[in-house]
């Protein structure tokens, strides 16, 4: 079996004539952090979608953790956690609700549900933001939030769309302070 987490074999997709991902290929060994750079435009955000089970490639694949997005998008998305580059919030919902809410979403129940978004809350350092509406927090604290909602069934692969994009210098570092740690954890 691979140490690759990510594995990206021939990937294309296409919007009518415009062929957005053309052919790309690449690993991602399980604990590492990889960065995916590339002008606008290029396809990244497509790569990820596609990786994220959002969309289906014209050709080639991509597995998770040996899954294939394609053949087996259930048992990929369950080991994903997926950060937009804008996410975007629910008008009049806590902090709480919002994570209870993705906690739902993903399966998590009763005494799970509850261990899971306390563990998040704790973890992203946001506990006095608990009952503050999610549309009221600064960008970096909304990021924080979003980081909270892709990682709360604990998946061992994350992806990151431009998660530092707007943020000021402090929340960055911050921001690469929390990829590290999760890193660090295990996850991709």
């Amino acid at each position: 079996m691979s140490d690759a987490m990510l594995q990206v074999d021939g990937l294309v997709r296409h919007f009518g004539k415009l062929r957005a991902v053309d052919d790309v290929s690449f690993n991602v060994e399980r604990g590492k952090v990889f960065g995916f750079i590339g002008p606008n435009g290029a396809g990244k955000t497509t790569t990820m979608r596609i990786a994220a089970t959002l969309e289906l490639p014209n050709h080639g694949d991509i597995r998770i953790g040996g899954f294939s997005v394609v053949d087996d998008p259930d048992k990929a998305r369950r080991i994903t956690g997926f950060m937009p580059d804008y996410a975007g919030v629910y008008a009049n919902t806590t902090v709480l609700e919002y994570l209870d809410f993705f906690a739902r979403s993903q399966g998590l129940r009763g005494g799970d549900r509850r261990k899971a978004v306390d563990g998040i809350i704790d973890f992203m350092g946001i506990g006095d933001l608990r009952d503050r509406h999610v549309e009221s927090l600064s960008k970096g604290l909304k990021q924080r939030v979003a980081l909270g909602r892709a990682i709360i069934h604990n998946p061992q692969l994350l992806i990151l769309d431009e998660p530092a994009a707007n943020l000021d210098p402090r929340a960055r570092i911050e921001f690469r302070t929390l990829i590290r740690e999760l890193a660090a954890d295990g996850k991709t």
